[in-house]
């Protein structure tokens, strides 16, 4: 018997997938690491260290200064700690969370989340109904869509105009921020 699957459809993890999830892990000075397959890890250590991975559920971990962690799928992850260091995660329900000052931390798609944890960062959030949010001076940026289809990016430093550390905002339907 066929079971009929919705396109672009997201399943739970069952064991018989374990064959198409990955891992990989480097440590060291400028080290790399990277996987692919629905399921898949990568982590690396070391300053200017990168990790990337791709598939659905993927996480991908980078820890150092300049260090650099990227992932892409639904549900996709991606972390990174470490002064200047780089986060971004692409997909639908995606994850990107940098700590470390000076860091970035990008995500795309519908109900994706950004954070940024250290001083002089970003959280980025591109896509519908996403939420971000940062320390004490950091910056805020997500975007809406107006009624006739365009699309707005919205600004924000949190400490300033009543959004406050540490906490999750979204936009509203007038682009302006909510605590959620």
């Amino acid at each position: 018997m066929t079971k009929n699957k919705i396109p672009n459809e997201i399943s739970p993890k069952k064991d018989s997938d374990s064959e198409n999830s990955s891992t990989a892990e480097s440590s060291g000075y400028a080290s790399t690491a990277g996987s692919s397959g629905n399921y898949s890890t990568a982590g690396s250590s070391g300053y200017y260290s990168t990790a990337g991975s791709s598939g659905n559920y993927s996480t991908a971990v980078s820890l150092g200064n300049y260090s650099t962690a990227g992932s892409s799928g639904n549900s996709s992850t991606a972390g990174s700690s470490g002064n200047y260091s780089t986060a971004g995660s692409s997909g639908y329900y995606s994850t990107a969370v940098s700590s470390g000052n000076y860091s970035t931390a990008g995500s795309s798609g519908d109900r994706s989340v950004a954070s940024a944890k250290g001083k002089n960062s970003i959280a980025v959030c591109c896509g519908l109904n996403c939420k971000a949010r940062g320390a004490l001076g950091n910056a805020i940026i997500l975007q809406y869509k107006k009624e006739e289809g365009k699309v707005i990016p919205v600004m924000g430093i949190i400490g300033k105009k009543g959004l406050k550390e540490n906490t999750f905002y979204k936009l509203n339907n007038k682009g302006k921020f909510v605590a959620i």
